[in-house]
């Protein structure tokens, strides 16, 4: 889509020179794949902008595999001097439905609960969401990486970006990403 139809400059379209959610927004592309914490910002930082939130169809076959990260979580410190408090604390904003429910439609975040991401109130509140709540049970926790920001930021974007501008095939981005993650992984053990 990049080289053929021309959705994404294939140049500014990085890191470095314009940050996805900023260059969709600006008309500097056609597409971005954001999470949908995004949609909030968006709202804010650029009220006027008319946009969908929607699910990509599968990449490849016809069913949908994909993997995702933990998200967002509560976590209470080893060295915390007030435990069964922090604790407590981490249970109402994580494990109350009413609350999580509260966070997901007002934050803008899918739920991790199932029972929040069925309940037709986070769509009043959040209804963009709409298009990916019924594809959710398809995804897989992406595992214990050794390093999920290597894995992000150093094999998976770079590549990408390569097979934007034209310097790899998407077979060659794809088994290279493939190679070099592999590689990461067995050189932690």
């Amino acid at each position: 889509m990049a080289q053929t139809d021309g959705i994404v400059d294939p140049i500014i379209f990085n890191q470095d020179s314009e940050w996805v959610g900023d260059s969709f927004a600006q008309g500097h592309n056609g597409i971005g794949v954001l999470g949908s914490w995004y949609v909030g910002d968006a709202k804010l930082a650029y009220p006027d902008l008319k946009f969908d939130y929607v699910s990509l169809p599968p990449l490849m076959g016809d069913d949908y595999k994909f993997v995702s990260v933990g998200g967002w979580g509560y976590v209470v410190g080893k060295s915390t001097q007030h435990p069964d408090i922090a604790w407590k604390l981490a249970a109402f904003l994580g494990a109350d439905q009413a609350n999580v429910l509260y966070f997901n439609s007002t934050s803008a975040t899918i739920p991790a609960m199932k029972a929040v991401a069925n309940d037709p109130k986070l769509l009043e509140g959040a209804g963009f969401l709409a298009p990916v709540l019924p594809i959710l049970e398809f995804g897989e926790y992406q595992g214990n990486l050794t390093d999920s920001d290597q894995l992000s930021y150093e094999i998976i974007y770079p590549t990408i970006l390569d097979a934007i501008q034209g310097n790899l095939t998407a077979e060659e981005a794809a088994n290279s990403i493939h190679e070099t993650a592999n590689a990461m992984v067995d050189a932690a053990q």
